[in-house]
C-alpha cells in the first residue's frame, strides 16, 4: 500500500506545508481515533487530538492551540515534538473510569513548565494500514529531549490503564439477559458490534433476534438501517399492520433477516439528530419509520448513522425515559445524550462488522503483535523518528 492510500491526513497535511511553505504555522486538530504517521508529525507545527470520548470538546481543544499557534507564529515559541507509539489501538470510553483519571495525568502533563502540548490517541482497530496504533504526542517549546522523555512516561501509563482491564463487552444473549434482570430503567445496551460511524452497516439483527427470544417487552431499538422496509412503511402508512421482513440484508456480519408482523407507528421524512447529542437536532435520518413488534419498538432509517441522541426515539412518539430498554447501534458518542439519564449502560460486544474480537478479522497491514488481535499481554513501546525543529521565525501565520 502506498503512503497515499494509507494516510490520507499526513498526505493532507504535506500538501498544506508543501503549498504555505515554513513561514507558516501549521497546526492540526484530530480525532481521538487517530492513527499517528510520521508524515502528519513532519509537516506540522502542532499535532492535537480532541481528549473526549464521545468527541464533545473539540472547540476546547481549538482553544488550547490557537495561542500557542499565536506564539509560534510570533516567534515566541519553537516547537519540538516527539510521540511514542504501541499496539494496543481500541475504543476506550472517558467518561469512566480508568479513562477518567487518565485525562487527569494528561491535562497535568500539559500544565509543565515548557511544555506547549499533550495529546493521546486510542488509534483506530477498524482500518488495516501500518500506522494503526495508540499513540502520545508531546510538544514541548525547544527541548527534544524533554519531549521524548515525557512522551515515554505518559505512554508507559497509557499502556498500564490499556492492559489493567478487559474492555470487552458481554455478549448478545448475556447483554439482553442482563437489561431485563434490572428493575429501574431506562437501560441502555449498546450494540458496538453494529456501528455505523465505524463502518458496520448498521442493519444487524443479532440483538433484536435475541430479544424477540427472550419475549421482551417495553423495549425500544435504533437505528436499523433498512430502506426498503421504510419505503414499504411509507406506503402503508401509520396505523397499517402487516407482514414485513427487516435487516439483515447487507451480508453475514448482519446476521440474518428477521420476519415479523409489524404494527406501524410513525413515519417520517424529516428527522434529524444532535450530532454527537449536542445542540440543535440538524444530522439528518433520511425517511424514517417506527414499527412495534410485540413488546419492542423498532426505529428504522434510509441514511446509515450511529446512534447520537434521543431525537431517534421522540421524533416517533417513543418516550427513552419510560422505556425498560433501549438498544442503540453506537460505540460510544451515545453517552453524551443517553449517558446521563441510563440507569445501567451495558456495551454488548456481538457478531458484527465492528466485532470485538480482532483475531477474526483479515488483518494484511497492521504491525505485529497486536493487543487483542496477537496472543500477548502487552506491547513495546516505539518511539516515532524525531521530529526536527523548524526554524524559529517571525511574524508566521497560521493556518
Amino acid at each position: 500500500m502506498s503512503s497515499r492510500q494509507n494516510d490520507c491526513e499526513g498526505e493532507l497535511l504535506a500538501i498544506i506545508r508543501e503549498t504555505v511553505g515554513e513561514e507558516v504555522a501549521v497546526g492540526a486538530l484530530l480525532d481521538r481515533h487517530t492513527n499517528l504517521s510520521s508524515q502528519m508529525l513532519a509537516a506540522a507545527d502542532l499535532v492535537v487530538s480532541c481528549r473526549e470520548y464521545p468527541h464533545t470538546d473539540y472547540a476546547r481543544r481549538a482553544g488550547e492551540m490557537l495561542p500557542v499557534l499565536g506564539r509560534i507564529r510570533r516567534g515566541d515559541a519553537r516547537p519540538t515534538t516527539a510521540a511514542v507509539r504501541f499496539m494496543a489501538p481500541g475504543a476506550y470510553p472517558t467518561t469512566s473510569e480508568p479513562m477518567i483519571g487518565f485525562n487527569e495525568r494528561l491535562i497535568e502533563a500539559q500544565q509543565t513548565p515548557g511544555v506547549l502540548m499533550v495529546s493521546a490517541n486510542h488509534g483506530f482497530e477498524g482500518s488495516d494500514q501500518p500506522d494503526v496504533s495508540a499513540s502520545i504526542v508531546v510538544t514541548t517549546d525547544d527541548d527534544p529531549d524533554f519531549a521524548a522523555s515525557l512522551a515515554q512516561q505518559v505512554a508507559a501509563d497509557f499502556r498500564t490503564v490499556i492492559t489493567g482491564r478487559s474492555w470487552v463487552g458481554p455478549g448478545v444473549e448475556e447483554a439482553v439477559s442482563m437489561a431485563l434482570a434490572f428493575d429501574d430503567r431506562p437501560v441502555v445496551v449498546a450494540d458496538r458490534a453494529d456501528n455505523a460511524g465505524g463502518g458496520a452497516a448498521g442493519d444487524s439483527t443479532f440483538v433484536l433476534a435475541e430479544l424477540i427470544r427472550q419475549g421482551a417487552r417495553d423495549v425500544a431499538v435504533a437505528l436499523l438501517w433498512d430502506p426498503v422496509a421504510v419505503d414499504i412503511c411509507h406506503d402503508a402508512g401509520v396505523g397499517a399492520s402487516l407482514p414485513l421482513r427487516i435487516g439483515g440484508k447487507t451480508g453475514p456480519m448482519s446476521g440474518d433477516p428477521i420476519d415479523v408482523v409489524a404494527e406501524i407507528i410513525s413515519v417520517r421524512s424529516d428527522s434529524a439528530q444532535s450530532l454527537f447529542g449536542l445542540g440543535d437536532p440538524n444530522f439528518p435520518l433520511g425517511r424514517t419509520a417506527a414499527i412495534r413488534v410485540g413488546g419492542i419498538e423498532i426505529v428504522m432509517a434510509t441514511v446509515r448513522s450511529q446512534v447520537f441522541s434521543r431525537h431517534v426515539f421522540t421524533d416517533h412518539g417513543i418516550d427513552p425515559l419510560t422505556r425498560r430498554v433501549l438498544v442503540v447501534k453506537s460505540t460510544q458518542h451515545f453517552m453524551n445524550d443517553f449517558g446521563p439519564i441510563a440507569a445501567h449502560v451495558i456495551r454488548c460486544d456481538g457478531p458484527g462488522t465492528l466485532t470485538a474480537d480482532l483475531s477474526t478479522l483479515p488483518y494484511r497491514h497492521v504491525r505485529r503483535p497486536m493487543l487483542g488481535l496477537d496472543p500477548v499481554d502487552t506491547v513495546e513501546l516505539e518511539a516515532m523518528a524525531p521530529v526536527p525543529a523548524r526554524p524559529r521565525r517571525r511574524d508566521r501565520q497560521i493556518v
